[in-house]
């Protein structure tokens, strides 16, 4: 089970995140704790149905999970570090997941075909 975070750090792309998941009705758990590797603390998104078989882990500073690299491959997850900021880009964001590419057996969505 993913569990979110109630208290901060609340981070600066997390908003960026929230639009992804409305906009393009696919699910990203914002500020998680990633199931597994809670030792990275909390993390500005998790995307269950991209990346890795697990999911990808976005993060917004490559230093906060480099000692991590490869316990998050071996655990089935994949990683990226998008700053992203509020000022959302639908075509932006469908280009940035059809390159981390769909991970789920379940239909993929249609903009992503």
């Amino acid at each position: 089970m993913i569990e979110r975070q109630k208290q901060e750090p609340r981070f600066p792309s997390a908003k960026y995140w929230e639009q992804v998941s409305k906009d393009l009705d696919i699910t990203v758990d914002v500020n998680v704790l990633v199931p597994g590797l809670e030792k990275l603390g909390p993390v500005p998104a998790l995307l269950r149905d991209f990346g890795g078989k697990n999911g990808m882990i976005v993060v917004e500073d490559y230093d906060a999970i480099e000692m991590y690299v490869d316990e998050i491959l071996e655990k089935g997850y994949g990683f990226s570090t998008v700053a992203a900021d509020d000022c959302y880009c639908r075509s932006d964001a469908i280009e940035m997941l059809q390159d981390w590419g769909w991970s789920r057996e379940a239909d993929v969505p249609p903009w992503l075909a």
